[in-house]
């Protein structure tokens, strides 16, 4: 189609859709969007997203929260050479015996990702950070690009 037959396509749509006569509302809307607001504003602080917290909650949370992270860091490397996941599995194996098919799947699973994980430990970890980190910036990236395109293209069109 060309331009001017596309821009005439568009005004008749316009004319036939302004000729409908507007739809109303359900009776039990306005009640029930009324009722679903008050809802939301009576749940505590700690039931609502992270940004309508208190900032007096805020900077001590997100304070424990790397203090959290940065200690299960350090015992997880702490604890990555002492580990012996087989003997560990099997312990618990011997309580729940009718299980003993899968703790000795799980085991061997468990013991093999052990193996693979010391020989590649420090690689792997630098790899799957940077792996991690960028796919967050592309999923931010794509996020913002669409974002724009889909409510700042239609802006100056009404």
């Amino acid at each position: 189609m060309d331009p001017l037959s596309e821009k005439q396509l568009e005004e008749l749509i316009h004319r036939e859709l302004g000729k409908l006569p507007p739809r109303r509302a359900p009776a039990t809307l306005i009640p029930r969007v009324t009722a679903a607001i008050q809802a939301r504003a009576r749940r505590p602080w700690w039931r609502r997203s992270w940004s309508h917290w208190p900032r007096q909650i805020q900077g001590p949370f997100v304070a424990v929260m790397l203090v959290l992270a940065g200690g299960l860091a350090y015992a997880g490397a702490l604890g990555w050479d002492a580990i012996q996941l087989s003997s560990l599995l099997g312990g618990l194996g011997h309580y729940f015996n009718f299980l003993a098919p899968v703790w000795e799947t799980a085991g061997a699973l468990a013991s093999a990702c052990y193996t693979v994980g010391r020989a590649a430990a420090p690689r792997l970890l630098v790899w799957g950070l940077a792996a991690a980190g960028l796919m967050y910036l592309s999923c931010v990236c794509l996020g913002t690009v669409f974002w724009r395109v889909a409510f700042t293209s239609n802006l100056g069109k009404n």
